[in-house]
């Protein structure tokens, strides 16, 4: 071979490399497992990396970039050394020909490159930029482009995600902030995929309804500010007084100024309650001249009626423009808040709230120890003066220079956007189940691999149509992704550091250290596996963390109580202010993990079964494997859900009721034996298979984490005026209504407030829930969801059931209308508690803009409803003895009183509630609203931990564990041997179901009729 052509093949072997990479097979089962963390960290490439989260679409664009890096260096090195050669040749002839060979072998390097490229953009740009969910909206036809034969016969299908829908409505994540303790956002580091660092939420791909969460945490302590600010802003108004600053407008000479005596009351006359205005030549202001506070730009002090119109009012370490805050001419905050567009993570637009590109402050004095007083000294020191630095930057940003008003609004608007995402969730779960439900027979994904097996052999052409679109992407819904378990409620950190720290070889080294047991004696026996299951234990716990970790760390144990320390660190940032609030949160901290650690034995590993696994086998790969299986419940606690199957008795059946109530469990031990005839056996378990889907008969029924103890307290601890229960019945004229509720001319003196009796109480509530897990996915599986079924498009005459199905027992149900119904249960109170508190977080919003809107306050001429907050009155003055004759007396008689009384009573009796003699009717107050948004907020909090979902996830992932079993048979026996059937063709085809099964037909027969989705079987052949 020629050299030049030599030098061709090496430039073009790295392009080939690349093409290659264009042909992987994308329509293979793919299977990441995401538990297992990388043990390489990847180079950042063309803007793209890697990490143990990364889906396969993600590795195979990852690679791509990698190809064509290579390639392209490649390409552009064989030019640099050409030219270099060329150079030095000096004219002779043998080396300016390599030269001019190599550079011409470097450009087209660079030509099958760039040509390879823009053929595979002219065909799809979906492919370069491996879009790979946007290539095949029609399944089952391998690539896109194949022509289909004439007169091929062609069966339709249409593709109903129902898990993946379920999923969804569940559990669908989204970014999100989490609040302060002034609720104000709380930001962090972002990356995007534009490689810009950036100040971004919180929480990324987080549980929704967890995001809700911190949206109502986030308006009851606005709420809170509003109301401190109202407090304030009452404090200035009482100091503007009517005496002293107006005139009387009545004719106090007149004869009816003032009537006669009724008793020692003087109720007549045209000068009682009559109006009041200013001195000549005076301001109509009551307020103080001087409030004390300097105009920085004016350099004198402001009035008091500027401080309450503009503030500034202090209130902790932030300062407020007093009623202005209640003020606003803005409609849709998002927009003037928020960056548009958003920018990228992982190719989803993210929320970032414009909070100006300030330093962000970690506390992290946490990690220093207690005794090392230069540590805290200077930990504190230099959090303080990044604080400090942090204030001055945010009063530029256009979240801080929001008025409270809007912030709240712009919460509000928040709430509404979940509240329609959960909505159109839900919409597309009932289009799913409305589909199937109306579906002559319907298929499940298992059985329609068999119906595509038969196809090749008969080929015939199976089309299968996506018609469901994401609602919030709207892109194609791709049911090959699916969640395989979700997270412990009270241990996030154990699946984190599952991922940073995976298994070695050195691992496997540390397990075979460890003594095997064979004794014969069984006390030697259980003594040996005591100190087997310490010794495993040890090792896997102290397993080494890679050195690429970030944040480092030492061992997987070191892992879990550093992210513990994190969170120590987050409530310092979060309740800045409030011990109380920063011990509570520090305590669910401290119990994040430390349950799991200290009860992995019974909770997450068999640690003996692991030891066993590990000597047998020596690769890593089958060391992961041990481990995945030897684990016990990995997703959440016991796993297993509660059904009515699982009581004795009609009655609750939640998982959480049963480990509260064992007794009225059906087997409390599902492997505890009973004689049931003469010298026969049976375990529980035999008489009830049904309860094999319950708690007790999952793989750690005796883990004690994944539990609540908490107690609710729905008193604010702040105090209010008035209002009481949005005005309540109004007190007659001339009468107020006291603190115990009456009303009475006794309760009307003054000025003073007269405080309506509040309906807020010192109420608690007490929650212990069992085995709890949250709505944040643990492990992602890339086998498709095997909760996705197939209808056809057009009836046709098939073979409907045939032949006879055996039906084992209740184990063989899979409780996919359970799940379903339940899913739908839920998201009817979740999506009514949303309403509920958007609704009571509108009403402050609308409650404060009309007092915001209040004009001509605090002037002598200021009316409120059926009164005037300025008035004169008639005083009685009791019979006296005339001074200049002893001996006459001078009968009782009223005189008129000079104007007088506080006059912003209207303002204050808004923003304090309640009502006053001279401002009669009621107002409810900022506190009433305030009251109601904490109640508010704690009532959801209540919902989202005394949470039916919990239960409603474990049966997903029940459904799809029986699912995917019931499809390892097929493929093993073939379709012919093993089926589904959904609840109605099982009842009315199989022989063997004995009564109704949960489904629509059960539904129909009931009284009243009940709405019901099919529960699934998987039967095997009985006869053919």
């Amino acid at each position: 071979m020629k050299i030049r052509y030599k030098k061709v093949f090496l430039v073009c072997l790295g392009v080939i490399i690349f093409l290659l990479l264009l042909n992987i097979d994308i329509n293979r089962d793919i299977k990441i497992n995401t538990v297992s963390a990388l043990e390489v960290t990847y180079p950042t490439v063309l803007g793209f990396s890697i990490t143990e989260n990364s889906s396969f679409i993600e590795y195979a664009r990852y690679f791509f970039n990698i190809g064509m890096a290579i390639a392209g260096t490649l390409a552009v090195m064989a030019i640099i050394f050409g030219g270099v050669y060329y150079l030095i040749s000096f004219n002779r002839g043998k080396f300016t020909n390599e030269g001019k060979q190599w550079i011409k072998a470097g450009i087209l390097g660079l030509l099958l490159l760039v040509s390879s490229y823009l053929i595979a953009y002219t065909i799809n740009p979906d492919l370069v930029y491996f879009r790979l969910e946007k290539l095949f909206p029609v399944g089952f036809l391998g690539l896109p482009g194949n022509s289909i034969p004439p007169g091929s016969p062609i069966t339709n299908y249409e593709e109903i995600p129902l898990g993946t829908l379920t999923e969804n409505l569940l559990s669908r994540t989204m970014d999100c902030y989490d609040y302060d303790n002034n609720g104000d956002p709380i930001e962090q580091k972002i990356t995007t995929d534009d490689n810009k660092v950036i100040n971004g939420p919180t929480l990324l791909n987080h549980d929704r309804a967890d995001c809700f969460l911190k949206l109502t945490e986030a308006a009851e302590k606005k709420s809170k500010l509003i109301k401190k600010l109202s407090d304030e802003i009452i404090k200035l108004m009482e100091s503007c007084t009517c005496a002293g600053k107006c005139d009387n407008t009545c004719d106090a000479n007149s004869p009816g100024a003032c009537g006669t005596p009724v008793g020692e009351q003087c109720l007549t006359g045209s000068c009682v309650g009559a109006a009041c205005k200013p001195f000549e030549g005076k301001s109509n202001d009551c307020c103080p001249a001087d409030s004390g506070i300097k105009n920085p730009k004016t350099n004198k002090n402001f009035t008091v009626k500027e401080i309450i119109e503009h503030g500034p009012i202090k209130i902790g370490d932030k300062e407020f423009k007093g009623l202005d805050e209640f003020r606003t001419q803005l409609v849709n905050i998002s927009n003037f808040v928020e960056i548009r567009p958003g920018p990228k993570k992982d190719e989803k637009e993210i929320t970032v709230i414009n909070n100006g590109d300030c330093q962000i402050c970690n506390n992290s004095c946490f990690q220093c120890d207690p005794k090392d007083q230069n540590c805290l000294t200077q930990c504190k020191n230099t959090n303080n003066a990044c604080q400090n630095n942090r204030k001055i930057c945010l009063e530029n940003s256009k979240w801080d220079n929001l008025k409270l008003i809007e912030q709240l609004m712009y919460f509000q608007e928040k709430m509404g956007q979940i509240k329609t995402s959960v909505e159109q969730d839900h919409n597309q779960l009932n289009s799913a189940r409305t589909k199937i439900a109306n579906c002559y027979n319907v298929k499940s994904s298992v059985d329609l691999l068999g119906i595509l097996e038969e196809t090749k052999k008969d080929e015939k052409i199976i089309l299968s149509t996506k018609p469901f679109r994401d609602s919030i992407t709207n892109q194609v819904i791709d049911s090959s992704k699916y969640c395989e378990g979700f997270n412990y409620a009270n241990s996030n950190s154990y699946s984190k550091c599952q991922n940073i720290c995976p298994e070695t070889m050195e691992n496997k080294t540390c397990y075979n250290s460890c003594q095997k047991c064979d004794e014969k004696d069984p006390q030697k026996q259980a003594a040996c596996l005591k100190n087997q299951t310490q010794c495993v234990k040890n090792c896997y716990d102290n397993r080494k963390c890679p050195s690429t970790a970030n944040p480092p760390f030492a061992t997987f144990k070191d892992c879990m109580q550093k992210l513990d320390q994190s969170c120590l660190g987050m409530c310092n940032v979060k309740y800045s202010g409030s011990q109380t609030d920063i011990e509570k949160c520090q305590e669910k901290c401290e119990k994040d993990s430390k349950c799991l650690l200290d009860n992995e034995e019974i909770c997450t590993v068999d640690f003996p079964q692991l030891k066993s696994c590990s000597d047998e086998y020596k690769d890593l790969d089958n060391l992961k494997n041990c481990v995945n299986n030897s684990s016990l419940c990995e997703y959440g606690s016991d796993e297993y859900s509660g059904y009515p199957d699982c009581i004795k008795t009609q009655g609750q059946y939640s998982s959480s009721f049963l480990y509260k109530n064992p007794n009225n469990q059906k087997c409390k031990n599902p492997y505890e034996t009973y004689t049931t005839g003469v010298n026969i056996r049976q375990t529980c378990l035999d008489l009830y298979p049904e309860t094999a889907k319950c708690p007790t008969s999952s793989k750690c029924p005796k883990c004690p984490c994944g539990i609540i103890d908490e107690t609710i307290d729905y008193n604010s601890g702040e105090s209010g005026g008035g209002g009481g229960g949005g005005g309540g019945e109004k007190c007659p004229p001339g009468s107020c209504r006291g603190a115990d509720g009456i009303c009475s001319p006794g309760n009307c003196g003054g000025g003073s407030i007269v405080p309506f009796k509040s309906n807020s109480g010192n109420s608690t509530t007490t929650i212990l829930e069992y085995q709890v897990i949250t709505g944040t996915c643990n492990e992602f599986t890339y086998i498709g969801d095997p909760l996705t079924f197939y209808c056809r498009t057009a009836w046709e005459p098939e073979g409907y059931i045939s032949g006879k199905w055996l039906y084992d027992s209740k184990t063989d149900e899979i409780p996919v209308g359970q799940t379903v119904d339940d899913t739908k249960k839920w998201a009817n109170k979740f999506t009514e508690n949303i309403s509920d508190f958007t609704k009571t977080t509108a009403e402050m919003i609308q409650y404060i803009k009309n007092i915001g809107q209040e004009q001509k306050y605090c002037q002598c001429d200021s009316t409120c409803e059926n009164g005037r907050p300025c008035s004169t009155s008639c005083q009685y003055v009791p019979p006296a003895e005339d001074p200049n004759d002893p001996s006459r007396n001078i009968p009782a008689y009223c005189a008129v009183a000079p104007c007088d009384g506080i006059s912003c009573q209207k303002i204050i009796n808004l923003l304090r509630g309640g009502s006053t003699q001279n401002c009669p009717v009621n107002k409810d107050g900022v506190f009433y609203y305030y009251d109601k948004i904490y109640k508010g907020s704690k009532t959801f909090y209540e919902f989202i931990t005394v949470d039916e979902r919990t239960d409603v996830l474990k049966e997903l992932s029940y459904s799809r564990k029986k699912m995917n079993e019931c499809s390892q048979q097929a493929v093993k026996l073939g379709k012919d041997t093993v089926q589904t059937f959904n609840c109605t063709n099982a009842y009315r085809g199989v022989s063997a179901l004995q009564k109704r099964c949960y489904g629509i037909y059960d539904g129909q027969v009931k009284t009243p009729s009940e709405d019901k989705t099919d529960n699934w079987f998987c039967l095997k052949t009985l006869l053919k």
